[in-house]
């Protein structure tokens, strides 16, 4: 082999993550200033963080392995009556370990996806998590590695194998995941879509960074969610006898 091929070699091999990475950041900076085009065009608020989310959700399960998890650059698509929506990049760090001896045991990577809020005060969840089962968690829960338990229903064998449910509520769990609500679950399970409730809140992880252009689809799928679970009435208050609630209060005072 000639020293110009074994020269051109190294330099590859040097500068190619570099010119890699490189790239990676040029996508990501280009994505996020394209969210912003989009809260422009759309006449939306834009935040860089919304610390809130965080703030009432960190504690969950989801955000367990997560390392600073920060949710940022943010739409806000406002609701007075069904809630309010926030669109933006969830972003975190990871600990991998190395297998160079010469470096520390571990280092930080960071990850990104898209994150989808919606806070309905309507709401009374107990917390849950509901991914997508695949052979991963099959293997961890035969070998008895999970950590969690996945809430399987006897009677819905198709729902038990698709979907992997975890709460630390398992028996309200049960009462708010009614046939109905399983039922509709299931148009959801190809979607790569982390789904998760915490009282007033739902959520969506999606498995990759989305475009801004796919945010409409993305607010229209939790949409959907928040509507066929507000017929577990035992979970939900409608709008009108919120407000009803609130006048009785003020006249109670007066």
């Amino acid at each position: 082999m000639s020293d110009n091929v074994i020269y051109i070699i190294i330099a590859i091999m040097i500068l190619g993550p570099i010119i890699i990475l490189f790239f990676i950041s040029a996508n990501n900076q280009k994505r996020v200033k394209e969210i912003e085009q989009y809260a422009k065009r759309n006449k939306l608020s834009f935040k860089k963080y919304f610390d809130k989310f965080i703030k009432d959700c960190g504690n969950m399960r989801c955000f367990s392995e997560m390392i600073d998890p920060n949710f940022c650059y943010v739409i806000e698509k406002p609701d007075k009556e069904n809630g309010n929506i926030y669109v933006g990049e969830l972003h975190w760090d990871i600990s991998v370990k190395n297998h160079r001896r010469s470096s520390s045991m571990y280092h930080r990577e960071g990850r990104e996806c898209t994150l989808c809020v919606l806070y309905d005060d309507g709401f009374n969840l107990p917390d849950f998590d509901l991914l997508r089962e695949t052979l991963k968690e099959k293997a961890v829960e035969v070998l008895g590695m999970n950590q969690t338990e996945d809430i399987d229903f006897d009677d819905d064998k198709d729902f038990s194998d698709a979907w992997w449910l975890s709460s630390n509520e398992n028996m309200v769990v049960r009462e708010l995941f009614t046939k109905n609500i399983r039922s509709n679950f299931m148009n959801f399970v190809d979607k790569g879509y982390r789904i998760c409730g915490y009282r007033n809140v739902l959520f969506i992880i999606t498995d990759k960074p989305l475009w801004s252009k796919d945010y409409s689809k993305l607010i229209s799928d939790i949409r959907m969610i928040q509507r066929f679970m507000k017929n577990n009435k035992k979970f939900y208050t409608p709008y009108s006898e919120r407000e009803e609630g609130k006048e009785e209060s003020k006249e109670q005072l007066s």
